[in-house]
C-alpha cells in the first residue's frame, strides 16, 4: 500500500485549484456590467447554487421568475474588458407572509449568480449577488463564490437591459 504525503495532496489540490479558476485578482477592482435580460421565465433559475433561492413564505408558496443576462459586457481596470453570465432570479412572492405578491413599496428581493470571465486570462470567478429590485432600480452587494474572496456592493438598473456597478468593499 502506498503513502500519501498529506502536505503534498492539499498542495497540489490548490495548484489545482488556481489553475482552474486562475488568479482572481481581476474581481478585485470596480465594474459594470452591461447586457440584454431574458424575458421572465416562471420559478427560480438552475445555477449559479446561489441563483436557485426561491424562499417561501410562510404559506410555502414559492412565486419566482428566472431572468439571465448572457454573454454581457463587463469593463474594468482589472478585467479588461471580459465577460458575464448572470441568472437573477426575482421573488415576486418576497417571502413576508402577507400577500403572497411584491411588498407595498413595489420592491422585490433577488438572488443572482454571475460567472465572470477574465479578458485577459480566460480565468474564471462565480459571484453570488443578493439585492432589492424596485421597478428597475437595483442595489445590492456580491460576494466572490469561487476563484477568490472579494466582496462588495452592486447597483444599477435591471429590466430589458442590464446596467450594474459592482463596487469592492
Amino acid at each position: 500500500m502506498r503513502k500519501i504525503n498529506i502536505a503534498a495532496a492539499f498542495a497540489i489540490a490548490a495548484f489545482c485549484s488556481t489553475t482552474a479558476f486562475g488568479s482572481s485578482s481581476f474581481i478585485g477592482g470596480s465594474m459594470t456590467v452591461k447586457g440584454s435580460a431574458s424575458a421572465p421565465a416562471p420559478g427560480a433559475c438552475s445555477s449559479p447554487l446561489f441563483a436557485e433561492n426561491c424562499p417561501s413564505a410562510p404559506n410555502t408558496t414559492q412565486s419566482c421568475s428566472c431572468v439571465k443576462v448572457a454573454n454581457a459586457t463587463v469593463k474594468g481596470p482589472d478585467i479588461g474588458t471580459g465577460k458575464a453570465n448572470l441568472s437573477l432570479t426575482e421573488d415576486e412572492g418576497d417571502g413576508d407572509g402577507t400577500d403572497g405578491s411584491e411588498s407595498p413599496s413595489g420592491c422585490v428581493p433577488v438572488f443572482g449568480g454571475g460567472v465572470f470571465i477574465d479578458s485577459k486570462t480566460t480565468a474564471q470567478a462565480t459571484l453570488n449577488i443578493v439585492g432589492t429590485l424596485c421597478g428597475s432600480a437595483f442595489s445590492g452587494g456580491y460576494s466572490v463564490a469561487s476563484g477568490g474572496s472579494a466582496w462588495g456592493t452592486v447597483s444599477g438598473t435591471v429590466g430589458k437591459s442590464v446596467d450594474l456597478a459592482f463596487e469592492p468593499k
